[in-house]
């Protein structure tokens, strides 16, 4: 018998493409607690941008706001704003926010262009692309 030769096949890894959330709901630094509470709730979002003059200056996390509302501050979301804030430009590429995500340390990144805010990518919505990877493109 001859030699035979054996190949070990890969599964196809589909690509997996990362979506910004849009739009991006915001409030500005003299937003209050029930305020950003609010915005969240109503949009049914965890992390929220803060912002001075259309520029992002820090990004409000749920966590933050429920332990204030908890310990009974009421006052401007600004000093709770979690600062610096990963970002990446419009048109990265996954493993490039999956990385600003995870550095952050925020379970979020923000989407930009030009350095305005166009859009949130998410711990969750990674987890979401990667659940639906391999589901049949239409």
């Amino acid at each position: 018998m001859g030699a035979m030769a054996t190949t070990r096949s890969t599964p196809h890894e589909p690509s997996l493409r990362l979506h910004p959330s849009r739009p991006v709901r915001v409030v500005t630094e003299q937003a209050t607690v029930a305020d950003a509470l609010r915005v969240m709730r109503v949009a049914g979002v965890r992390h929220l941008p803060v912002v001075a003059e259309d520029r992002c200056v820090g990004l409000l996390v749920d966590r933050d706001l429920i332990a204030a509302a908890v310990d009974g501050v009421t006052g401007p979301v600004g000093r709770l704003a979690r600062r610096p804030v990963p970002t990446v430009e419009a048109g990265a590429s996954s493993p490039q926010v999956a990385r600003a995500v995870l550095a952050g340390g925020l379970e979020a990144t923000l989407v930009t262009e030009d350095g305005v805010v166009v859009g949130i990518v998410t711990a969750t919505d990674a987890l979401a692309a990667l659940a639906h990877a391999d589901d049949p493109q239409d």
